[in-house]
């Protein structure tokens, strides 16, 4: 939800500023007043969601660290912490993806040529940049990532996190990603498992992106055979609501959504439990608002098992067998959206002609 509630905010202010005739000032600049509102309106824990949805590489320095000033100052250790564990999670992620690319297809590139590698005028949006800098780069982002975070940890007194964190920077450092857990949970995991388990990586989790850690750690402890179990039920229970009407919620929701988006959005359903998907699934408008607490879009978790299952085996993850599924329902107009879906666009006080005339 903060990433609607964001767009809205930025829409509202753009127009009022037109409305006073006031300069117009670019995307970046909008998007800083707007933090700066929700900051002053102490609206942290949205910030928070909106940084880390929507910079999913970890690289929104510039707009995260007024805020992340603003916690230190208020003295927010629990949010300060979400905040850059977010952070840096986002960069750990491309950094592993590329370590992982490097040693199957790179050997000849070792930690050393990696470290001494020259990395000045990289530019993280090229194509052109190689594996070789890329690396380098990630490695060093991270590094000077951790080493911020710390030092706030220090202004707040966290020597715990201060310990853990030092931790991970030996291991950036020396790019030796950490060894998955041995396998010690010997249960079959079928769909009433398969939805424990997401229940219990929930209920342990702040928000999403913590969710996908719990998540992580839980099925490490699983047998490879199994992983494959609930990919597959992840991929049938995601199946079930390739509706057009579901897209329709998902687009009014996050006021927009792509076709790889509400992939995401599908998996995301999933990841809120049980209770909360059957609700999705039914378009049960008594209890979607309290169960759109959040941007529903989880990316991650379309490859999360993928991902553990390889870092178990060294393998590919097998392909998994689930009937094809089409896409279902009426087809709806974009711009007759309002008409189409009144209930839920009041519920989700979405205005597509306020949007059209911006």
């Amino acid at each position: 939800m903060s990433y609607g509630k964001f767009l809205d905010d930025w829409t509202k202010h753009s127009r009022l500023r037109e409305k006073n005739n006031l300069p117009s000032q670019t995307m970046e600049e909008d998007f800083a007043d707007v933090r700066d509102k929700w900051l002053t309106d102490k609206r942290y824990k949205e910030l928070i969601a909106f940084i880390i949805e929507n910079w999913d590489s970890g690289n929104c320095d510039d707009f995260s660290r007024p805020f992340s000033k603003h916690l230190i100052d208020n003295n927010e250790l629990a949010l300060f912490k979400q905040l850059w564990k977010g952070i840096i999670r986002n960069r750990l992620e491309k950094l592993w993806r590329d370590v992982e690319y490097q040693r199957t297809n790179y050997q000849n590139i070792t930690i050393e040529r990696i470290i001494n590698t020259d990395i000045k005028n990289y530019n993280q949006f090229s194509s052109k940049e190689s594996l070789e800098r890329t690396l380098a780069w990630r490695r060093l982002y991270i590094i000077d990532g951790i080493n911020e975070f710390i030092a706030g940890l220090k202004i707040l007194n966290d020597n715990g996190e201060i310990e853990k964190q030092t931790e991970l920077l030996k291991v950036v450092s020396s790019l030796e990603k950490p060894k998955p857990k041995p396998t010690t949970d010997k249960r079959k995991i079928d769909e009433d498992l398969f939805w424990q388990l997401i229940d219990q990586a929930r209920e342990m989790s702040t928000d999403q992106f913590n969710f996908l850690d719990n998540l992580k750690s839980i099925l490490e402890e699983f047998y490879p055979k199994e992983l494959i179990n609930f990919n597959k039920l992840l991929i049938t229970k995601s199946n079930e609501i390739n509706t057009w009407e579901h897209w329709a919620l998902a687009f009014i929701v996050r006021r927009g959504c792509g076709d790889d988006e509400f992939d995401y959005f599908r998996v995301w359903a999933v990841s809120k439990g049980k209770g909360a998907f059957e609700a999705i699934k039914e378009i049960d408008e008594n209890h979607l608002l309290t169960i759109f607490d959040e941007d529903p879009q989880l990316e991650e978790l379309y490859y999360l098992t993928s991902q553990v299952y390889e870092g178990k085996t060294s393998d590919p993850m097998p392909p998994v067998r689930v009937k094809a599924s089409k896409l279902t329902g009426k087809h709806w107009d974009e711009d007759k959206i309002s008409q189409t879906f009144p209930t839920l666009c009041k519920l989700f006080n979405y205005d597509r002609q306020k949007i059209n005339a911006l």
